[in-house]
Order: C-alpha cells, then structure tokens, then sequence
C-alpha cells in the first residue's frame, strides 16, 4: 500500500529557468557556479529548464558572435598576406560552428537532466495586447516578444512549483529594484500563487549561492543532527512509530502466504535506516524536511480459514501462525517486511527543533 503524502502541495520543489543571456554569459556552461547548479539538478536538488525561445535566442547570439570573430580573423589574415606572412588557420564556416555549438549545448543539457521547456500556451492576441499596452516584460516602444515567453513559461511552471529565474533582463524587475515588476506579480496571483514563489537572480553564482542557503546548507544541517544527536534521531523515530503503528497494508502488495490474508496491519516497527531526502527553506522562513526512512515493521494477518490448505507448508521464517483458531472465521498470523517510509515536518531554522513531523507516506518494498 502507498499512502499518497499529506504535504502535496506544500512542499513545492524548485525550477530554476535559464534565459539566453544566462547562457551566453557562459555559452559552454562549464563555469564552477554552472557545473554547481547543474550538479544540483542531476541530484534532484532542484529542477533546471532552458525556455526553448531562450536556447534560440542563445545560439543566434553564439552565430552572431561567430560571424563578427570569423570576419575579423579573415581581415587579419588578408594584413598578414600582405606582409608577405603565410598564415595556415582552419576556421570551419560560420553554419559549421553554429551547428557545432548546438549540438554540443543541446547533449550537454540532456547530460545534466536539464528540461528543454516548450514554447507556453499563450495566444498571439494575449501578446499583442499586452505589447500594445506596453504590459511588462514589453517596454515603452513594445519590444519584448521574447521576453513575454519566457515569463510566460515561469506562469506556467509556478503552478506547481517555485520558479527561480536567473536573467540579468531589467524588464522583469521594478524599476532600481531586484523586485518582480508589479504587472508580474499580478499574473502569480492571477495563477494563485505569491510573488515570493518567483524569485529574480542577475546570475547562475547568484542563484548557486542561494540555493546553498535555501537548500544544500539546511540539509547538511539536519543530517548532522541526526547523526550526532540521540535524542533528535529518537523523536524522529517516535513519529514514524506514531504514525506507522496499526495501519492498514494492502495484502495484494504481499507475497504468499501473507498475500492471502482479509486485512493486514502494522504491529511493530524496527527503523533500519534515515536519513535527508530534501531541506528547504521558504520565503516565509520555514524550514521544510523531507526524511526517507527503511522501516522493518511486523504485520498482523487475519486469514480466512478456508485458505488453511495455501498456508500449510507454504512459508518460510518471516511467517508465522500465532492462532489457528483466533474466531470461528479467521486464523491470526505474523509476517515480516519492508518499507520504505516518507516523513515531512517543518522546523525551526535555527535550531532544527521540528514543530511537526509526520508520516507522508509508506511503501512496501520487500515482502
């Protein structure tokens, strides 16, 4: 049986989106603070996505640049000449190094796990009301188009997750602030969220760095005191106790002869392992905690007696029958297995105490 979690909804991961000019800042993405966000990604940390209006707009600026380079090497060359000096460079052809370039970036993304985000569903006449409005992201002589999307794409994901933006853009922020616009911040709350669900860096160092406060240091914070503490360790048990204890087990998640049986319950607990799955600290300044825990729990079985003939010679150590004739129905057994188990609590950031934890969710994964 899998318990559908408690905190859906409130433990919300975070996407950070790349728009183009975070990526030509970096066009292999091979920076220490790139490498640090993308490694965040392939670890589940957070989520990374690249608009594809924006990796567009990356590799234009890439042939941009590649043409001015190639036609400056080629007037050097033409001076060399003639000074009568044979210079032997191979440059590929400007489409050579374009094509190069996106593929390379492309495989580098999908080896980082990095979502290529579709264009938004947005009409054209929404656009072009909004550009004749001069709606943020357009600014006052109705540029922007691109920048419309990629906000556009951040109003879709918000939905169900926090969205990180790293665009150096002024377009999307209050005038002399790092503040979202406040046209922006009407379409978080049109879509039922906050403003702080969307937060604004000038670049990838700025979002790692943030990140290392929201999430990285949190969770090695939490992991330390549950490995160094006792009693930490023990209240964590004691919610796992509390909310695993007498719990139903669906029998078709169990194997024979335990499978057979009408209900089947927890009756006792013994915590294998723990530990962090998730830390993450809120724009509201909660700290919320996702622990996984590998739980061996003793089931009570009640089996029809009609079913006696199946469980006769047919199990091993981790079965028992504790009473053949518990009532005139059914005969009472003991089995052995595995969870795994998802707790979800809010702590204080400071001193890690929780103020809650619960089971979220459990699993059988040996039976």
């Amino acid at each position: 049986m899998a318990e559908k979690g408690a905190s859906e909804g409130r433990s919300r991961g975070i996407t950070v989106v790349l728009d183009a000019n975070a990526i030509i800042s970096d066009y292999r993405l091979s920076t220490a603070a790139a490498i640090a966000l993308l490694s965040n990604s392939t670890i589940g940390t957070v989520a990374v996505g690249v608009p594809e209006v924006a990796l567009e707009e990356a590799v234009n600026k890439f042939r941009e640049e590649a043409t001015k380079a190639v036609g400056d090497i080629d007037r050097h060359l033409q001076v060399l000449k003639r000074l009568g000096v044979e210079a032997d460079l191979n440059i590929k052809s400007v489409d050579e190094l374009c094509a190069s370039y996106e593929t390379a970036v492309k495989a580098r993304l999908r080896k980082w796990g990095v979502t290529v985000l579709r264009y938004p569903a947005v009409s054209h006449g929404e656009l072009g009301r909004r550009a004749v409005a001069k709606r943020t992201p357009f600014d006052q002589q109705g540029r922007g188009y691109r920048d419309a999307l990629v906000w556009h794409t951040v109003v879709e994901l918000v939905g169900s997750r926090d969205v990180w933006l790293i665009s150096a853009d002024n377009d999307f922020r209050t005038s002399g602030s790092e503040d979202l616009a406040p046209s922006l911040v009407d379409d978080i709350k049109t879509a039922h969220r906050q403003a702080a669900d969307v937060r604004l860096f000038r670049s990838i160092k700025d979002c790692v760095n943030a990140l290392g406060e929201t999430i990285v240091q949190p969770k090695a914070d939490i992991t330390k005191r549950l490995r160094d503490d006792a009693g930490y360790l023990n209240r964590v048990q004691a919610a796992m106790e509390a909310g695993l204890m007498y719990k139903p087990i669906d029998p078709a998640d169990l194997t024979l002869p335990s499978a057979l049986a009408d209900e089947a319950s927890i009756d006792g607990i013994d915590v294998a392992d723990v530990y962090v799955s998730e830390a993450r600290l809120t724009s509201t300044g909660e700290l919320l905690v996702r622990i996984d825990s590998i739980v061996e729990v003793e089931l009570e079985l009640l089996i029809d007696k009609t079913e006696v003939a199946e469980v006769e010679g047919n199990y091993d150590k981790t079965f028992s029958i504790d009473d053949w004739d518990w009532n005139p129905r059914y005969i009472m057994a003991r089995s052995a297995v595995r969870l795994n188990v998802e707790l979800f609590g809010i702590a204080d950031r400071n001193s890690l105490d929780f103020q809650k934890i619960d089971v979220d969710r459990y699993s059988v994964i040996q039976a």
